[in-house]
């Protein structure tokens, strides 16, 4: 009897021992499977802009978790950083879907939505940012650009004026606001904006050129030459600013530098039809002519049918 007990007692122990083991085995599987480390992966991975090893994490974290909006709205974020639009939006929707809540996700969603030039998707999902939250300030700027974009230029600067109440600061508001003001014609408040936004901050090369553009308009080309030289010195790669500025001193008759300036424009885009066009003109003026004919052969070449009356004029 004791014998038997004794065996009875090892094989009872042995049962125990194999389902401790079983018991770790399958906790160990349980940790492997947690979304929450994978998520966390992905979020480490997209804090050092790993876009690619943060999706993979985040699309296992969903795998195990459908409904982990997080891990939803965070892979769109790295979507959206690799430039896949069509799989952020996707991301962003079902985010909303399972939250709606989510406001960032509708924020994310129209800042996509403006960059693929769905506007009025953009302004839809802002809306519904600022139904959540009316204080919004980037939501009203973000709305007022799809808007402009769209060409409702009234309605975008009721947008800016709600972005600037918020946030008197914003120099981006007041330069799109500008923007909106210019393309309605009304130069002199544009010229306001601009100045305040430049006043804001002092490197803002769009808005020195926005408010060159303005003077330029009005036939103010000597003060718009100075502005497009503040663009151009904060942001050297320009090219509407050398173009517009190769305008400006040709309107003033600085022909040799207008053709510096078309020299500038070409170099950094040669496909630039008009700027072959304008520095042929620039050329014959100083007595260029063989100069010229090569510009607008190219100018035509490029589909620029003002050059080839040029062309029939000297050739």
């Amino acid at each position: 009897m004791n014998i038997g007990i004794l065996l009875h007692t090892k094989k009872a122990a042995k049962m125990k021992y194999v389902i401790i083991l079983l018991f770790f085995s399958f906790s160990i599987v349980i940790a492997q499977e947690d979304p929450d480390e994978y998520f966390d992966s992905g979020m480490s991975k997209f804090d050092k802009k790993d876009y690619k090893g943060a999706i993979i994490d985040f699309s296992k974290a969903i795998e195990i978790a459908p409904d982990f909006v997080d891990a939803y709205y965070f892979r769109g974020n790295a979507e959206h950083n690799l430039k896949d639009y069509e799989k952020a939006l996707y991301d962003y929707k079902v985010a909303v879907d399972l939250d709606s809540t989510y406001s960032d996700a509708y924020f994310n969603s129209g800042v996509v939505k403006n960059i693929i030039k769905n506007y009025q998707g953009a302004i839809e999902d802002f809306t519904m940012v600022l139904a959540l939250d009316s204080l919004d300030e980037e939501a009203y700027y973000y709305r007022g650009l799809a808007k402009n974009r769209m060409q409702n230029y009234k309605g975008a600067i009721e947008d800016f004026n709600k972005a600037i109440k918020i946030d008197s600061d914003d120099a981006d508001a007041y330069m799109d606001r500008g923007n909106a003001e210019y393309f309605l014609g009304d130069s002199k408040k544009a010229l306001e904006d601009f100045d305040k936004a430049i006043e804001l901050e002092p490197g803002f090369a769009e808005a020195f050129f926005n408010r060159g553009l303005t003077k330029f308009d009005i036939k103010d080309y000597q003060s718009a030459v100075k502005d497009f030289d503040m663009a151009v010195y904060f942001a050297p790669k320009y090219i509407a600013a050398y173009y517009t500025r190769g305008m400006a001193k040709y309107n003033l008759h600085d022909y040799k530098e207008a053709v510096n300036d078309f020299d500038s424009t070409i170099k950094l885009n040669a496909k630039f039809a008009q700027a072959y066009y304008y520095r042929g003109l620039a050329k014959i003026m100083i007595v260029d002519k063989t100069g010229a004919i090569e510009d607008w052969k190219q100018a035509k070449k490029l589909g620029y049918a003002e050059a080839d009356e040029m062309l029939k004029k000297y050739e």
